[in-house]
C-alpha cells in the first residue's frame, strides 16, 4: 500500500491545488490584460512556479491511497471535491481579477 503522512484525509494538497487554481486565474486574466508579458514569463510563472507549487501526481498519490486503504468516502470525497473547489478557485480568481481591473481602467 502506498502511504505518505498521517493525516486520513490529504487537506494539505487539497488547499495548496485551491489556492494554485486561483492564483493562476489572477495570472492568466492580468496577461489577458496587461498584454506585453512575453511567452517565456508567462511560461515561467504558470508552469515553473505554480506547476511546482500545485502538483497533480501527489493529487494522484493521494487519491490512489484512499482507495488501496479502503476509503472509498474519502477518495470520491477528496477527487470530486478537488475538482470543484479547484473550479471554484479559478473561477472566483478570474471574477475579482476582472473587477479590480475593471475599476482600475
Amino acid at each position: 500500500m502506498i502511504s505518505i503522512g498521517t493525516s486520513s484525509f490529504p487537506w494539505a494538497t487539497m488547499t495548496v491545488n485551491f489556492i494554485g487554481s486561483f492564483v493562476l486565474a489572477l495570472l492568466v486574466e492580468a496577461f489577458a490584460y496587461f498584454a506585453p508579458v512575453s511567452q517565456e514569463i508567462r511560461l515561467l510563472l504558470v508552469v515553473g512556479v505554480l506547476g511546482s507549487f500545485t502538483t497533480f501526481s501527489t493529487f494522484s498519490l493521494d487519491s490512489i491511497s484512499l482507495i488501496e486503504r479502503g476509503d472509498i468516502k474519502q477518495a470520491a470525497l477528496y477527487i470530486g471535491g478537488s475538482v470543484i473547489l479547484c473550479l471554484t478557485a479559478f473561477w472566483l480568481g478570474l471574477k475579482l481579477c476582472r473587477l479590480l481591473f475593471k475599476q482600475m481602467l
